[in-house]
Protein backbone atom coordinates (compact mmCIF):
# COMPACT_ATOMS: atom_id res chain seq x y z
CA UNK A 1 0.00 0.00 0.00
CA UNK A 2 1.31 3.77 -0.82
CA UNK A 3 1.87 5.99 1.93
CA UNK A 4 -1.24 8.21 2.84
CA UNK A 5 0.81 11.57 1.58
CA UNK A 6 0.72 10.03 -1.83
CA UNK A 7 -2.22 8.18 -2.26
CA UNK A 8 -4.99 11.19 -3.80
CA UNK A 9 -7.36 11.81 -1.06
CA UNK A 10 -11.27 11.52 -1.44
CA UNK A 11 -13.29 14.32 0.16
CA UNK A 12 -17.02 13.35 0.59
CA UNK A 13 -19.83 15.34 2.06
CA UNK A 14 -22.17 13.02 4.71
CA UNK A 15 -24.97 13.33 2.22
CA UNK A 16 -23.13 10.65 -0.10
CA UNK A 17 -21.90 8.50 2.42
CA UNK A 18 -24.74 5.70 2.04
CA UNK A 19 -24.07 5.66 -1.78
CA UNK A 20 -20.13 5.29 -1.50
CA UNK A 21 -20.21 2.59 1.51
CA UNK A 22 -23.01 0.80 -1.07
CA UNK A 23 -20.29 1.10 -4.51
CA UNK A 24 -17.25 0.28 -2.03
CA UNK A 25 -19.09 -2.44 -0.39
CA UNK A 26 -18.78 -4.47 -3.45
CA UNK A 27 -15.20 -4.51 -3.26
CA UNK A 28 -13.16 -7.41 -2.41
CA UNK A 29 -11.60 -6.76 1.07
CA UNK A 30 -13.63 -3.92 1.81
CA UNK A 31 -13.93 -4.07 5.53
CA UNK A 32 -16.01 -0.69 6.58
CA UNK A 33 -15.61 3.20 6.39
CA UNK A 34 -13.83 5.21 8.68
CA UNK A 35 -14.99 8.98 9.19
CA UNK A 36 -12.45 11.08 11.26
CA UNK A 37 -11.80 14.50 12.29
CA UNK A 38 -9.85 16.83 9.28
CA UNK A 39 -7.54 18.42 11.36
CA UNK A 40 -5.94 22.17 10.87
CA UNK A 41 -2.31 22.57 9.75
CA UNK A 42 0.18 22.45 12.31
CA UNK A 43 3.59 21.30 13.24
CA UNK A 44 4.13 18.13 11.51
CA UNK A 45 5.91 16.21 14.45
CA UNK A 46 7.63 12.18 14.88
CA UNK A 47 7.64 10.46 18.14
CA UNK A 48 8.37 6.34 18.01
CA UNK A 49 10.02 4.06 20.20
CA UNK A 50 11.80 1.05 19.59
CA UNK A 51 12.97 -2.28 21.73
CA UNK A 52 16.59 -2.34 21.80
CA UNK A 53 18.46 -5.66 22.69
CA UNK A 54 20.95 -3.22 24.43
CA UNK A 55 19.35 -0.23 25.38
CA UNK A 56 15.76 -1.78 26.14
CA UNK A 57 12.77 0.72 24.84
CA UNK A 58 14.57 4.11 23.33
CA UNK A 59 12.07 6.97 22.35
CA UNK A 60 12.55 8.85 19.39
CA UNK A 61 11.35 12.74 19.39
CA UNK A 62 11.72 15.24 16.47
CA UNK A 63 10.50 17.45 13.75
CA UNK A 64 8.12 15.11 11.49
CA UNK A 65 6.19 14.77 8.36
CA UNK A 66 8.32 14.19 5.43
CA UNK A 67 11.16 16.32 7.00
CA UNK A 68 12.42 13.50 9.59
CA UNK A 69 13.82 12.10 5.65
CA UNK A 70 15.08 15.55 5.00
CA UNK A 71 16.25 16.88 8.21
CA UNK A 72 17.01 13.88 10.52
CA UNK A 73 16.55 16.18 13.43
CA UNK A 74 15.53 14.28 16.08
CA UNK A 75 16.25 13.46 20.24
CA UNK A 76 16.90 9.61 21.37
CA UNK A 77 15.72 9.55 25.18
CA UNK A 78 15.42 5.63 27.18
CA UNK A 79 11.84 4.95 28.28
CA UNK A 80 10.16 6.07 30.17
CA UNK A 81 10.40 9.70 29.58
CA UNK A 82 9.12 12.26 32.17
CA UNK A 83 7.19 15.45 31.22
CA UNK A 84 10.28 17.25 31.88
CA UNK A 85 12.15 14.78 29.70
CA UNK A 86 10.36 15.45 26.90
CA UNK A 87 10.39 19.36 27.34
CA UNK A 88 14.09 19.09 27.50
CA UNK A 89 14.61 16.88 24.38
CA UNK A 90 12.20 19.33 22.63
CA UNK A 91 14.34 22.42 23.47
CA UNK A 92 17.38 20.24 21.89
CA UNK A 93 15.92 20.52 18.49
CA UNK A 94 17.56 22.23 15.87
CA UNK A 95 13.47 22.98 14.65
CA UNK A 96 12.95 24.16 18.28
CA UNK A 97 12.41 27.71 16.46
CA UNK A 98 9.73 26.29 14.54
CA UNK A 99 7.82 25.28 18.11
CA UNK A 100 8.20 28.64 18.97
CA UNK A 101 6.47 30.44 16.33
CA UNK A 102 9.00 31.46 13.83
CA UNK A 103 8.15 34.57 11.74
CA UNK A 104 5.20 35.51 13.37
CA UNK A 105 3.41 31.89 13.19
CA UNK A 106 1.62 30.82 16.25
CA UNK A 107 3.62 28.78 19.03
CA UNK A 108 2.86 25.22 19.61
CA UNK A 109 1.63 24.20 22.69
CA UNK A 110 4.46 22.01 24.19
CA UNK A 111 3.23 21.22 27.30
CA UNK A 112 0.69 18.65 25.35
CA UNK A 113 3.41 17.44 23.08
CA UNK A 114 5.73 16.83 26.06
CA UNK A 115 2.15 15.22 28.18
CA UNK A 116 2.27 12.87 24.64
CA UNK A 117 5.51 11.80 24.88
CA UNK A 118 5.35 11.08 28.37
CA UNK A 119 2.12 9.12 27.97
CA UNK A 120 3.54 7.33 24.85
CA UNK A 121 6.80 6.63 26.64
CA UNK A 122 5.31 4.93 29.38
CA UNK A 123 2.92 2.94 27.41
CA UNK A 124 5.80 1.34 24.60
CA UNK A 125 7.91 0.99 28.03
CA UNK A 126 4.72 -1.30 29.02
CA UNK A 127 4.63 -2.87 26.06
CA UNK A 128 8.06 -4.05 24.95
CA UNK A 129 7.56 -7.66 25.23
CA UNK A 130 5.27 -7.29 22.23
CA UNK A 131 6.26 -4.27 20.17
CA UNK A 132 9.47 -4.02 18.16
CA UNK A 133 8.14 -0.28 17.17
CA UNK A 134 5.92 2.20 17.10
CA UNK A 135 6.07 5.68 14.92
CA UNK A 136 3.64 8.49 15.20
CA UNK A 137 4.56 10.30 12.29
CA UNK A 138 2.80 12.70 12.02
CA UNK A 139 1.51 14.11 15.33
CA UNK A 140 0.05 17.31 14.47
CA UNK A 141 0.97 20.10 17.36
CA UNK A 142 -0.95 23.24 17.39
CA UNK A 143 -1.54 26.23 19.90
CA UNK A 144 -4.37 24.39 21.04
CA UNK A 145 -3.27 20.42 20.93
CA UNK A 146 -1.20 17.48 20.18
CA UNK A 147 -2.63 15.09 17.74
CA UNK A 148 -1.74 11.64 16.56
CA UNK A 149 -2.45 11.95 12.82
CA UNK A 150 -0.69 8.77 11.65
CA UNK A 151 0.81 5.84 13.75
CA UNK A 152 2.80 2.06 12.52
CA UNK A 153 2.86 -0.49 15.04
CA UNK A 154 5.52 -3.23 14.09
CA UNK A 155 5.09 -6.28 16.22
CA UNK A 156 7.58 -8.80 17.55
Amino acid sequence: MDHPCIVSQIHITLKHLREIFKKFSGLKGFAGVLLDEMLPPGLELIVGAKTDPQFDVVVVVGIGGTSVEVYKDVVIRMAPVSEGEALSALRMLKGRPLLEGLRGAAAINVESVAQLIADFSEAAYQMREVIESIDLNPVIASPLRAVIADARVILR
